[in-house]
């Protein structure tokens, strides 16, 4: 059982980046199909994305012309396109992904929370967390205390999701904000524009 060793560069490590973006919308989380590891790195390496908020920025465009990785088996005249040159995303898949991050903005703030990649805070605690302080907005007002107890668990879990909530920079790219991301996420929540709000004015985000 030797020792197991991290990047602690969370800002700009790409691995940690591609895996992070990679839950966010994996099935257990915002469950937006089409978005696996594959094409979250290209998305990553052509500059579209940097945090969660930037899925919700992108046009179908954007995606149709992403490689896939692969290339054509054989030329073909009437598509202009040669053996040996890469496949792209395409438009059909590329608007079918789209219509999933639309839908994922409906998933409840348990499923969000997970989302976010916040240390010690799975599924289950995202779920029983949301069930306690029911938006965004009063889990922004909780202690670390208060979301400590609430998770039975020891202060980590708490201090974790403040520190998230007040400095999500750590995270993710340098400028990233909190705020920005519960907007995009919750686009549909009538508390979105106080959360922001509060979080900008109180942290200066």
């Amino acid at each position: 059982r030797g020792a197991h060793l991290f990047c602690m560069n969370r800002k700009t490590c790409k691995p940690q980046a591609v895996a992070r973006l990679s839950h966010f919308a994996s099935r257990n989380a915002m469950d937006i199909d089409g978005l696996g590891d594959e094409i979250v790195d290209k998305m990553i390496a052509a500059g579209l994305i940097h945090d969660v908020a930037d899925f919700y920025q992108l046009t179908a465009d954007d995606i149709a012309g992403l490689d896939t990785g692969r290339t054509y088996a054989s030329s073909n005249s009437k598509k202009g396109v040669k053996k040996g040159d890469p496949i792209p995303v395409g438009l059909k898949t590329a608007e079918k992904i789209i219509a999933e991050l639309n839908k994922s903005k409906s998933q409840p703030l348990g499923r969000v929370l997970f989302a976010l990649g916040i240390r010690h805070v799975g599924k289950s605690v995202g779920e029983v967390i949301a069930e306690r302080f029911l938006s965004i907005d009063k889990l922004i007002l909780a202690s670390e205390e208060d979301i400590a107890e609430v998770t039975k668990r020891c202060t980590k879990g708490g201090a974790e999701v403040v520190s998230f909530l007040k400095t999500g920079s750590a995270y993710y790219a340098p400028g990233a904000s909190i705020a920005k991301m519960v907007e995009a996420i919750l686009t549909d929540s009538k508390e979105v524009l106080s959360v922001c709000a509060y979080i900008d004015g109180q942290y200066g985000l």
